[in-house]
């Protein structure tokens, strides 16, 4: 009789349909609570997994962002190196290391056909780490200065005390400057390149990893033990004459025998003026 009653007041279809509503809502509820739950062998698996692909991709990364560096500074390169083609257009000469009349740098001279001052970082390489990659052009301690992330090749294979024999450009602007037809290969001759980076006893901050300061391109027999890492895996960005840029790997850049020529205006190596100890030894 009771029965019957209930029957009346909820019937069947709705008492099997308020069940399997209660039955999926628990089922629900445990699968919710299961996937919640995390064990620690599947966390270690997880955190395992993310080391790995961390592993395999940062190296990828870090050799894009290299890839990036090195291309950004050829165009600077080319962008400097279309300056010094006007520059030789006008003046029918390379410009001095320095002009010490003006206290201006070659870079200088550029400017008016590449109007971004060497001092703006946008204008150097942006793999230089001199000092955070400080740039700087004044007086330090009683010699004036500048750095930055190029140099230029003004001496050639010699050194600044041969300055005389005329293998690069010339260091100052009393002196008689290398005029265009002087350069017997435009294409091989090296003009600008990445400075190449040295530990300095005396340099500001400490003895920490800077940047070939002065402008003269680092020569091949530069002390070896002091040289840090090339900025762009294992070569320099050099700006040729003619105004194409080159990576140029460091075993050829800084070891006479193949390179030497590369540097003198009279494309001729110049074996009297290489100093030993040489970067690279074969």
């Amino acid at each position: 009789m009771f029965r019957k009653k209930i029957a009346k007041v909820f019937p069947v279809s709705i008492v099997i349909q308020v069940m399997n509503n209660t039955l999926r809502a628990g089922n629900e509820g445990a699968h919710s609570r299961n996937a919640a739950s995390f064990t620690l062998v599947e966390l270690l698996v997880a955190v395992a997994v993310v080391s790995i692909l961390v592993a395999l991709f940062l190296p990828a990364l870090s050799g894009a962002r290299a890839q990036a560096h090195s291309t950004v500074c050829k165009n600077h390169l080319r962008q400097v190196g279309l300056a010094m083609t006007m520059y030789l257009s006008d003046y029918k000469r390379f410009p001095p290391l320095a002009d010490t009349n003006s206290l201006q740098i070659c870079f200088d001279k550029f400017y008016p056909y590449y109007p971004l001052r060497w001092t703006n970082a946008a204008w150097n390489c942006p793999a230089y780490l001199a000092t955070g990659g400080v740039l700087f052009s004044g007086y330090e301690g009683q010699w004036w200065q500048a750095w930055c992330s190029y140099a230029y090749n003004w001496c050639g294979t010699g050194r600044p005390i041969q300055d005389h024999l005329g293998l690069g450009f010339r260091m100052d602007l009393n002196q008689t400057m290398a005029h265009e037809p002087e350069v017997l290969a435009p294409a091989e001759m090296y003009a600008l390149a990445d400075a190449r980076p040295t530990i300095w006893s005396n340099a500001p901050h400490g003895n920490i990893k800077m940047q070939l300061y002065s402008l003269g391109v680092s020569r091949f027999n530069s002390v070896a033990s002091l040289e840090s890492p090339p900025p762009h895996d294992l070569a320099y960005n050099v700006l040729f004459c003619d105004g194409h840029v080159l990576p140029v790997p460091r075993k050829d850049y800084l070891y006479p025998p193949r390179s030497a020529h590369h540097w003198n205006r009279d494309n001729k190596p110049h074996p009297e003026t290489w100093i030993f100890p040489w970067a690279v030894q074969e």
